[in-house]
């Protein structure tokens, strides 16, 4: 061994080299060790003492202390008082009191340590041994909470105390043996053995935090989540939850991803035991399930690849209890669909398949296939030609069997006068053909042909003043068309019952889908008109449509009767982003009276948020005693950073009075999140009671929290 000390320029500094060889496998190593400090001194033993702001450097290797030893007989180092050492190529920083070394630092021993992690956790511990890889912690606390704040020691939210713990540096885990976990000081669960990822693992297999809930229903409800990680672009995710009466609900979810995009698969099993078909009997829960075995089965899937896009989403279930008890809270019905689409420039295919099922009253649609072509051509500047091509294969076992197809051609132009008035003009021409084998109508094959032209015109007249400017659009839209564009025989399948109001009141056909469209020419008219400042946005847009015709396949709640429709329109205020105010009303044309209002309102005032809804209609317009039809949400959410959020809400929903006097639905909700620098506990509290004669109330409690690190 050879060495070398200097001092350059009067300054107390030193280089140590040193060369080793190893005659066995006629190898040789350089090892460099530069020492900086206050002061070093060299003993007739050639061994060396350094005082004083330490800095001592190997490779990727530093080291920090007030006092360092080296004993060139055994080796090593010694290093005492504020000792701090790092490494370039490992995620951690070690402090002690003493620190133990070799002189390439592939042992170190440390007393008294911390040590932080490159994720920002924090071990703490009697004793550290590091051996290369590895290192092994004796009677240590393992945490990601902040232990020091301006200054001051903190009791960390949540620990992990055990007797030993390895770090294994290589396979990036941490092993925990005899352990506690520790909230604040108190400890809640002993493990005899447990093991988690490092700092550097982005997804690991384990355990996910445990969920607790109640309801009514299924009462106590413990999930274990038991996460699989199979591969960097697909994992697992299995879940059983245990509920009353001893049962299992087993779930689990697989997920892959690549370039192109994502697929989910999602499935649940549960045999109900005869204790809980038992208990369902006594409660008078009306299952109409013999069957002890549910499932439900969910595949999702969305890729693209160049300009061909693939998206699914299948379900299938055993049956109506599957989805009310365990899947969706109250729902009875489910729907798949499977399409492929090319979008390319102007131009767009699609393929569909897709399934309704509805387990109320058995009833079955299937929808194999839909095309649909669309394809847009540009003229010039001003004008663009589009047409459409459809065809749909509908059936209903039992009840419908019908294959359609639609064609729509429309020529559209726009002008743009010297005044600022803007006209749009639109003639198209749509053919409808229809093959079907219905209930009530057999073996009919029915064609309409229809010519629409419509014309669209507004004309914005602006004042600019000192602190207001004011703005007012008069609008309206002309469409000419046949009296008889729609055939009684033709079953209704996809259009659905029209509602006029300010959204669709210029449309050229309000009702969607094909099977109906209106009747005769009609002319709708309204006003926009608005003032703004920089606090304050005030907007009203009134409206009415005049139909030459009767509009025989439209309700009169709808707001549309032959000539002068009822009024609608939109009320909108807005004060400085912190009040929002939005109010719909529809007002019957004889006598001006609202029958359909809707009033949503916001407010954002520093850390409070409130938001409300409320829409009122009657239904039957001709029945003076008739009750209005309800629906009313209100909610409010204080949240203080870092600390707390606090949610609270409730809905009454009785809009579906008219279809069953006894239905509806009042849903009410709580949510507490409490804030820690490493912990979030979450509380929640729901009721939902639906007015069915297959429901019961439901209580819902959820109580859990959420640590960083895991």
């Amino acid at each position: 061994m050879y060495f070398l000390a200097s001092y350059l320029h009067g300054m107390r500094y030193i280089v140590i080299i040193f060369f080793i060889i190893l005659l066995s496998n006629h190898s040789l190593y350089a090892e460099n060790l530069q020492l900086d400090a206050e002061e070093i001194f060299l003993k007739p033993d050639n061994n060396i003492i350094a005082k004083g702001n330490i800095s001592a450097s190997y490779l990727s290797h530093h080291l920090n202390s007030d006092l360092l030893e080296y004993n060139k007989a055994l080796g090593n180092i010694t290093a005492k008082g504020d000792v701090k050492y790092t490494n370039k190529n490992t995620p951690m920083t070690l402090l002690a009191n003493e620190i133990y070394s070799n002189v390439d630092f592939t042992i170190i021993t440390a007393n008294n340590i911390r040590a932080k992690l490159e994720d920002n956790s924090y071990i703490q511990a009697e004793q550290l041994y590091k051996n290369l890889d590895k290192a092994y912690i004796t009677k240590g606390n393992y945490t990601s909470c902040t232990l020091c704040k301006n200054g001051k020691a903190r009791t960390p939210q949540w620990q992990i105390y055990a007797n030993k713990i390895l770090y294994d540096e290589k396979k990036q885990n941490i092993y925990f043996t005899h352990s506690f976990l520790k909230i604040y000081k108190m400890p809640v669960l002993y493990l005899p053995k447990m093991s988690f990822p490092g700092p550097k693992v982005k997804k690991r297999s384990g355990i996910l935090p445990i969920k607790y809930a109640y309801d009514k229903l299924l009462h106590n409800q413990i999930s274990v989540p038991i996460f699989l990680n199979l591969s960097p672009n697909y994992d697992l995710t299995y879940t059983p939850t245990i509920f009353s009466k001893q049962n299992i609900f087993h779930e689990a979810e697989a997920r892959y991803l690549n370039k192109s995009g994502t697929a989910y698969l999602s499935g649940g099993y549960v045999k109900e035991n005869t204790l809980f078909k038992e208990y369902l009997t006594a409660k008078n829960f009306n299952p109409e399930d013999e069957d002890q075995r549910k499932w439900y089965l969910n595949l999702k899937y969305l890729f693209n690849v160049n300009d061909f896009g693939f998206e699914g989403d299948i379900f299938d279930a055993s049956g109506r209890a599957m989805l009310e008890r365990y899947k969706y809270d109250f729902q009875q019905y489910f729907t798949s669909d499977i399409n492929a689409n090319y979008l390319k420039n102007d131009k767009f295919f699609l393929f569909n398949i897709g399934k309704f099922y509805n387990f109320a009253d058995n009833h079955k649609i299937y929808e194999f296939p839909h095309i649909s072509y669309r394809n847009t051509k540009k003229l010039n500047a001003n004008s663009f030609y589009k047409y459409d091509l459809d065809y749909t294969y509908l059936n209903a076992p039992d009840t419908i069997h019908r294959q359609r197809f639609f064609y729509k051609d429309s020529l559209y132009k726009n002008f743009v006068s010297n005044n600022g008035l803007l006209l749009n003009t639109s003639l198209n021409n749509t053919i409808r053909a229809y093959y079907h084998d219905d209930a009530n109508v057999n073996n009919s094959l029915n064609t309409h042909y229809t010519t629409k032209f419509a014309i669209d015109a507004e004309k914005p007249y602006l004042k600019v003043g000192e602190n207001i400017n004011y703005i007012i659009t008069p609008k309206a839209s002309l469409t000419i068309a046949p009296n008889n564009t729609n055939s009684d025989k033709i079953t209704n399948l996809d259009s659905a019952t029209t509602y006029l109001n300010y959204t669709n009141l210029l449309e050229k056909n309000k009702i969607s889908g094909s099977d109906i469209l209106e009747e005769g020419s009609n002319f709708n008219y309204g006003i926009l008109g608005g003032l703004y400042n920089k606090n304050l946005i005030l907007e009203n847009f009134t409206g009415q449509s005049y139909y030459t015709k009767n509009q025989r396949h439209i309700s009169r709640v709808s707001g549309i009767k032959k000539e002068f429709s009822d009024i609608v329109g939109n009320l909108k205020l807005s004060y400085i982003n912190h009040i929002n105010i939005s109010y719909d009303y529809k007002l019957k044309e004889e006598n001006l009276t609202p029958y359909h209002k809707q009033i949503r309102l916001n407010i954002n005032y520093k850390n409070i948020s409130f938001n409300s809804l409320h829409t009122q209609y009657k239904y039957n317009l001709l029945d003076k005693s008739s009750i209005p039809l309800e629906y009313l949400y209100a909610g409010i959410s204080y949240y203080s950073p870092e600390k707390f959020r606090v949610t609270a809400n409730t809905a009454r929903n009785m809009l579906h009075g008219s279809i069953d006097p006894a239905s509806g639905s009042v849903t009410s909700g709580i949510n507490f999140e409490i804030y820690g620098d490493c912990i979030t506990y979450v509380i929640n509290i729901q009721k939902d009671y639906f007015y069915t004669q297959y429901t019961k109330p439901k209580l819902k409690f959820l109580f859990g929290f959420r640590i960083k690190g895991f």
